[in-house]
């Protein structure tokens, strides 16, 4: 029996200090970040270049601004901006055009690049499931990114 199936078959959530759970959820995202770290090097990509890629990509054809990408991040728009001129570098994104505003030049992924992240998404997911996941159900898994879901928009509503 694995230590966290041990624990969860124990869990009891009033039995937990804050403390305790800020430690847990600490080494949760390290595990996490350096594990998705780990796979994304081969590819030449940090993790928040992926999450900036991602969030271009569902962007659609339009592309997306850098404002609006530096809001979604929650990062400052100088780190934002370093970010994408990284990814440009790399060849990944691209500046469009706006048809209605000639000054504003969204963000793209650069031609052939939607199906490399295609491929990567698919990898990184299934080496998630391997390392990480194996033993965590889908109920539970889903759970988890709900809450995680839930946090993050009661940020928005402050």
């Amino acid at each position: 029996m694995s230590k966290s199936t041990n624990f969860t078959e124990n869990f009891n959530l009033g039995s937990i200090s804050t403390y305790q759970a800020g430690v847990v959820q600490s080494q949760a995202h390290r595990i996490l970040k350096k594990e998705v770290s780990n796979f994304l090097k081969p590819y030449g990509l940090t993790m928040m270049e992926w999450f900036a890629l991602g969030l271009i990509k569902d962007s659609s054809t339009a592309g997306i601004r850098l404002t609006q990408l530096s809001g979604q991040l929650q990062t400052t728009l100088p780190y934002t901006t370093n970010l994408i001129n990284n990814l440009m570098n790399k060849g990944f994104i691209v500046r469009g055009s706006d048809k209605d505003d000639s000054r504003a030049k969204p963000l793209q992924l650069a031609p052939g690049i939607d199906k490399k992240c295609n491929g990567i998404e698919t990898d990184l997911r299934e080496k998630m499931r391997q390392l990480i996941y194996a033993d965590i159900s889908p109920k539970d898994l889903s759970i988890y990114v709900k809450v995680l879901y839930q946090i993050a928009n009661s940020d928005s509503e402050n």
